[in-house]
């Protein structure tokens, strides 16, 4: 069953989006496929309350990606595979990617977006790999007011998605899916106002469980360029989640949003509000109101990037809550010379007013990624990487997990 809707999705991520493409001159693609060997060790891969959760472990990944770009248009392709044998417990373990996005300029104040993603993962492992290429984009550089809109539509404003990591299954089965997609028009009447509407909606379902629940998202925003290095705006998102039965959560969250360069390599973005929610279960109605917060600061140079973040929003699990989720976390990545490159990643999750058993608990998750790339000759590429992921809840907490391994990876296709 779940080998057949992994092939129907790969053939929904492909056929829609390439479908919707224009037939028009490719000007520019990009098409590679990275196969990745890896052995190495990992002291609680399923974050068990168990003692003897141990186990050393091999591991093969592919990673392909297809993208393209005409005048008016830009869609990528991309699906990361991995299959990990853990002798000493586990067996196989498999996680998975796949995403496709396309964008299209429709005219020169209308631009059109979309995307779908199926994902599968196992114990919240997937949020430790570093999938593809490290990404430096080149500095950032004042906007000018009077350039012509963009071709690629911006970002959708869809709200923070719901968190792989669920800290209701983490200490669990650990095993989880997810199918979303999102759809969007961005209008540029002019050269300083952008209206951007989009929707979408997320299945999350697991194995050998009667959660499974459907996530619903409706989001609109408004921008005003101020000037060459500030935009003001503002939007509101509508989240709704429905599951067994009749039971459901909603959260509507109006936020002012600003963008501003700080600097010639700074940047800054940062959405804040509030939040209202409603938790409709076993026929009883509750409501809360709350802070809502998205802030990120960025520095981009030439060989490197940083970005901190912050954020404070509601994010429901398969036991019908709806949390008060704060987060905090930085990405660096670094270009130390044409051979060699490094990554980092961390992140810390509080999980507030979780109910078990009528009683109000709250979880942390804290991660950590780090991985070092060498070069060894154009396709030919070996590396180190290391993760640790530590969950606490109310009760017993799992032993922290910390895992390291080498790896060789080798690329088909484009070089670059």
């Amino acid at each position: 069953m779940t080998h057949r809707f992994f092939i129907r999705a790969v053939l929904l991520c492909g056929g829609v989006l390439v479908g919707a493409t224009p037939a028009v001159a490719q000007s520019a693609q990009r098409t590679y496929v990275d196969l990745t060997g890896s052995i190495g060790y990992s002291t609680n891969p399923g974050l068990s309350l168990s003692d003897d959760s141990a186990s050393v472990f091999g591991r093969l990944s592919v990673n392909g990606v297809h993208s393209w770009r005409t005048e008016r248009s830009s869609t990528s392709l991309s699906a990361y595979l991995e299959n990990s044998y853990y002798p000493n417990r586990y067996g196989n373990k498999q996680l998975f990617d796949l995403n496709a996005s396309s964008s299209y300029q429709a005219s020169e104040t209308v631009s059109v977006f979309g995307g779908v993603s199926f994902s599968g993962d196992f114990g919240g492992q997937l949020g430790t790999r570093f999938i593809g290429d490290p990404v430096i984009p080149p500095p950032a550089t004042p906007v000018d007011p009077s350039a012509p809109p963009p071709t690629t539509a911006p970002e959708p404003v869809l709200p923070p998605p719901t968190t792989v990591v669920d800290p209701d299954l983490l200490a669990l089965s650990g095993r989880q899916y997810r199918l979303s997609g999102n759809a969007g028009v961005s209008i540029r009447p002019n050269e300083r106002d952008t209206w951007t509407l989009s929707a979408g909606a997320h299945r999350l379902f697991y194995p050998n469980s009667d959660r499974d629940y459907t996530t619903y998202a409706l989001s609109g925003g408004y921008s005003r360029q101020l000037s060459e290095r500030l935009s003001l705006g503002l939007r509101t998102s509508v989240v709704r989640a429905d599951y067994l039965g009749n039971d459901s959560t909603t959260s509507i969250s109006p936020q002012v949003t600003i963008s501003a360069l700080l600097a010639e390599s700074w940047s800054a973005d940062a959405a804040v509000g509030v939040t209202y929610r409603n938790r409709d279960v076993d026929g009883d109605s509750d409501d809360s109101f709350g802070l809502a917060l998205d802030a990120s600061v960025c520095r981009s140079l030439e060989r490197s990037r940083f970005c901190g973040r912050v954020a404070r929003y509601s994010q429901n699990t398969i036991a019908a809550d709806l949390l008060t989720t704060t987060s905090a976390g930085i990405d660096y990545s670094q270009t130390i010379d044409e051979n060699s490159s490094f990554q980092l990643s961390a992140s810390a999750i509080r999980y507030g007013g979780r109910r078990v058993l009528d009683r109000s608990v709250t979880s942390n998750y804290f991660v950590t990624s780090a991985a070092y790339n060498r070069r060894i000759n154009d396709r030919l590429t070996g590396g180190v990487n290391g993760s640790a992921r530590r969950l606490t809840q109310s009760g017993p907490d799992p032993d922290t997990d910390v895992s390291a391994s080498v790896f060789l990876r080798y690329r088909f296709g484009d070089l670059r």
